[in-house]
């Protein structure tokens, strides 16, 4: 939904210059159609199934979940500088900041206002994930480089005879499969790069282009964005390793008894996620073709 909400939209939005309101602006509607359809999928179809014991219901009621919260004070220093990080992804358009920046503000605030050993927090950090980023971006660069990533642009120009609306489901479908059985941030960095080369090529007149960022929003590229975005969030629905969440979520499954596999993950992800990649190819002929 939001340029925050999912690491491929951040990518996305640094590469073409989108900010936080355009992605509640065209993502938002699209959003909150398909959250009304699940809701009614689960609902109607999955209801039986869904049925808890009134034992189960007791015990889960009994819960006091403020005992879960060990320092009240700090909750609320938190909630305040979300608070503020979040009015400035709104604005940051309109004040000149990258979404980046305003994250690491909010975090040095809170630093600043919960000091502790530095040693344990960055005992913490994801090390190795960074450096698959810094090789990710380095391997991308050196396929943009190359002409790998301009040939399979091209080819893909090309198999759609250079239409637009082709072209918007093509890349939708295919970010939507390839993010079901891999990682989608690898995917997408490749793509964005793909795009960049593509760029001119779809564009009327390059030449009258001012800069890249102006190319890169130019009407001919613009749907291609916004189908990278939505298939990026809606493959990771189709398999069980297609997201992070659904991994955790068959974790936390097996361990209540009720373990879910790939085959089983993947037969209700099709039946949920086919509909709404097909919705999403109409929403974006809505959008931007009618």
């Amino acid at each position: 939904l939001t340029l925050v909400g999912h690491p491929p939209n951040i990518m996305i939005a640094s590469t073409a210059g989108f900010d936080f309101m355009d992605f509640i602006r065209i993502n938002g509607p699209f959003v909150l159609i398909i959250f009304l359809m699940l809701v009614g999928v689960m609902r109607w179809g999955l209801g039986r199934k869904a049925q808890v014991s009134d034992e189960q219901r007791a015990r889960i009621m009994q819960f006091d979940e403020t005992r879960a919260i060990t320092d009240h004070r700090l909750l609320w220093r938190c909630i305040g500088v979300m608070a503020v990080v979040f009015i400035g992804f709104g604005i940051h358009g309109m004040v000149g900041l990258e979404p980046a920046t305003i994250a690491l503000a909010g975090a040095a605030m809170l630093l600043l206002l919960h000091p502790e050993d530095p040693r344990e927090p960055l005992e913490e950090i994801e090390w190795p994930t960074l450096f698959f980023f810094i090789g990710l971006f380095i391997m991308v660069g050196g396929l943009t480089e190359t002409g790998v990533v301009g040939a399979v642009g091209m080819a893909m120009v090309n198999a759609t005879e250079g239409n637009l609306y082709a072209l918007t489901v093509l890349v939708l479908v295919v970010t939507a499969v390839a993010s079901a059985l891999m990682d989608n941030i690898p995917f997408v960095a490749t793509m964005t790069a793909l795009l960049r080369v593509v760029a001119p090529a779809l564009h009327p007149d390059p030449d009258s282009a001012a800069n890249m960022f102006e190319l890169l929003q130019h009407e001919s590229i613009l749907p291609i964005w916004w189908a990278l975005s939505l298939g990026a969030g809606l493959g990771g629905n189709l398999a069980l390793i297609g997201a992070s969440p659904n991994v955790v979520a068959a974790g936390i499954s097996k361990r209540s008894g009720h373990p879910v596999g790939f085959v089983r993950f993947t037969k209700y992800g099709l039946l949920i996620t086919t509909p709404m990649i097909v919705l999403a190819a109409g929403y974006l002929w809505w959008v931007f073709f009618r």
